[in-house]
């Protein structure tokens, strides 16, 4: 009953051990799976923040090719860009729905972005539908280009600010995956180890509690054996015993 009772005893212990080994590495490839999920999404917001950039200097380089070759090509290639680059915006907005920070960021890239094309594009683009000649168009698009390029260079800087804040949450989320991967394979080794000596114990225990069984039978069948002798020497006494009572028993009848 007592063997029964400790087998039971430390399987239990060792099916415990084997369970909370499985529960806690499903937990951290649980985060290990969501600092995957939000890793893709810097990663998305960094390629949507060049794509936008990638606009702006497209519209820039349009408005301009369009004061000085007035083709509707160039005119519709500007208006494209413009949709596009509002539509990339709005994007990012998306992205950064639960990221107050950012939000006001992309905010500020909205507002800059508006006030460029207001007061440096859209006026080269009326250069290029009011001046035909298009030397004096470029001598007016030179005159716009300072503040073109402050402007231009307050929306990079706005930008660079955005993505600056995702690569740091970047870096944290590839910290924070490493450090749930070093957690995994440690838990993991762990339970190996600790399950290879339970077993190992358990493997000893039961090798040496059979050892003591098996002496233990040997000596109960020595024992019945010497029972076994007893009895019969007894049985024989006893029986020479009545033979003895027999023949005085005659002797004395004659």
């Amino acid at each position: 009953m007592n063997l029964a009772r400790t087998f039971t005893r430390s399987f239990a212990v060792l099916l415990a051990l084997l369970l909370f080994i499985t529960g806690f590495s499903l937990l951290n490839f649980r985060q290990l799976r969501e600092s995957e999920e939000r890793k893709k999404q810097n990663y998305i917001v960094l390629l949507e923040t060049q794509r936008f950039q990638q606009l702006i200097f497209q519209m820039d380089a349009s408005a301009r090719a369009y004061a000085l070759g007035k083709t509707p090509s160039e005119r519709t290639a500007y208006q494209q860009e413009l949709e596009k680059s509002l539509e990339s915006w709005k994007r990012l907005k998306e992205l950064a729905a639960n990221q107050p920070e950012q939000l006001a960021k992309l905010d500020e890239i909205g507002q800059l972005r508006q006030q460029w094309i207001d007061e440096s594009l859209e006026p080269v683009i009326r250069i290029g539908e009011q001046i035909s000649d298009s030397t004096i168009a470029g001598f007016e698009i030179i005159k716009l280009a300072p503040q073109r390029r402050l402007g231009l260079q307050r929306i990079n800087t706005a930008i660079a600010a955005v993505e600056q804040t995702e690569r740091a949450s970047l870096q944290e989320r590839e910290l924070e995956q490493a450090h749930w991967q070093r957690l995994t394979q440690i838990t993991l080794w762990v339970g190996s180890v600790f399950s290879v000596l339970l077993s190992g114990i358990l493997l000893l225990w039961v090798n040496n509690a059979t050892k003591n069984l098996d002496s233990a039978n040997a000596r109960l069948s020595h024992i019945n054996k010497e029972l076994e002798s007893t009895n019969a020497a007894l049985l024989s006494e006893n029986q020479q015993r009545r033979a003895a009572e027999e023949k005085l028993r005659e002797s004395v009848v004659e």
